[in-house]
């Protein structure tokens, strides 16, 4: 009897914790999504300061986040209107003690439409929504891809450009 009763807590336990970690993560995914829903407002209304305040410190440090905005804009054959689907998930996620202490998100727009009815096959960014490093917090790289999944612009990394 006493062998089952250590069985039952020690599974009951086990679960306690993982459910833990999967409602941090979710939690994390959460705030992810509810970002991606204003990013992509940003995008639709071409709005480079706050689509550039998006951006972790460290990638607009690094790099001229504001002109890669304006290529980006340059290079899209229209104005970015509607998406087909949003799909957010767990790229990284790391835990210490039970607590969430990064958390990398990929988050994607699948069939991109343009106000020319020009179709992207997807608008992707990685999103670190949590990190002990609050400069590396924000989007780090975006890119749209075509039909044939080349790259058409980036924001926030070096990529090839088509012009």
């Amino acid at each position: 009897m006493k062998r089952v009763l250590a069985l039952f807590l020690s599974v009951a336990v086990m679960f306690g914790m993982c459910g833990c970690y999967l409602g941090s993560a979710a939690k994390e995914r959460k705030i992810a999504h509810r970002q991606a829903i204003k990013v992509f407002k940003y995008i639709k209304d071409e709005n480079i300061d706050k689509l550039t305040d998006m951006f972790s410190d460290d990638s607009r440090s690094e790099y001229d986040v504001e002109e890669q905005w304006e290529d980006f804009f340059d290079s899209v054959d229209g104005q970015i209107e509607s998406y087909g689907k949003l799909k957010v998930t767990d790229s990284e996620v790391w835990y210490d003690g039970g607590k969430v202490t990064h958390a990398l998100i990929t988050v994607r727009f699948t069939d991109v439409v343009t106000d020319e009815g020009v179709r992207y096959d997807e608008l992707s960014y990685e999103h670190v929504v949590t990190d002990s490093d609050k400069d590396a917090v924000g989007i780090k790289v975006l890119e749209i891809l075509d039909s044939d999944e080349e790259e058409v612009a980036v924001v926030g990394g070096i990529g090839r450009y088509n012009e």
